[in-house]
Parts: structure tokens; sequence; C-alpha cells
């Protein structure tokens, strides 16, 4: 059996939701980015964690083409925390689940080197 992986939803900037579909999310990190080691979690409505396995440089394109993607669907401004590792969420299975709906983290407990929020501005792809 293949991976089962959640559509996220999270809200615009005015509270509207919006979902996106895991095939989609996985695209734009394998087409644009070259990256097929990952893991993303949405943490909140507007926040999502990327765990990327690779260096700085595929971290770097990763999270550059999530933001690019992210605005085009009207969600500039999330907070994504990024960060070179291993997932953190693994699927009963024991499956790497590579989009995952999940809640916040505990207070106080934060994944180690995990990127500042740094919403950054990008060119919007035609």
């Amino acid at each position: 059996q293949g991976r089962v992986d959640d559509a996220l939803l999270l809200h615009d900037r005015h509270g509207r939701p919006v979902r996106l579909l895991p095939l989609a999310l996985s695209t734009v990190l394998e087409d644009e980015a070259g990256v097929f080691s990952f893991q993303l979690l949405q943490r909140g409505p507007r926040t999502l964690q990327l765990c990327v396995g690779g260096d700085a440089a595929a971290l770097a394109r990763a999270r550059a083409a999530l933001q690019a993607y992210l605005r085009q669907q009207g969600l500039d401004g999330l907070r994504l925390q990024a960060a070179c590792g291993p997932p953190a969420v693994r699927g009963r299975s024991g499956k790497l689940p590579r989009v995952v709906r999940c809640g916040p983290l505990s207070p106080g407990v934060r994944p180690p080197d995990l990127a500042q929020d740094q919403p950054r501005g990008a060119p919007t792809r035609a």
C-alpha cells in the first residue's frame, strides 16, 4: 500500500480557508526544488514545518519553491519553519508520510535546528 498523505487546510490573511492537496505540494517540492526526501507538517492554520533530508542548498530550494506556490494560492505570509534533518512524524504503519496535518508543538518544545520564521517576497510565477 502506498503513502497516505493529508490535504492541508490553511487560512489566508483574512481567515478564509484554503485547501492544499498533497500531490500538488509534493509536485512543487520535487519538480521545482528537486527535493525528494522531505516532510511537510501543518502545525496550525498559518504555520507549516518543513523537514528536508539534504543539505542547506536543498533546504533553500525547497523553501523558495514552497513559498512561491503558497503565494500563488493566496497564502503569503504564512509562518514556515524549515530545517534539514529527519522527519518529525512517522505513520502508524511505519511508512513516512510526506504531507501531514497535525497539531501545534507542545509549549516550550521546538524541533532542533529550525530556522526562524522569515517570510520572503519573491515574484509570482505566471
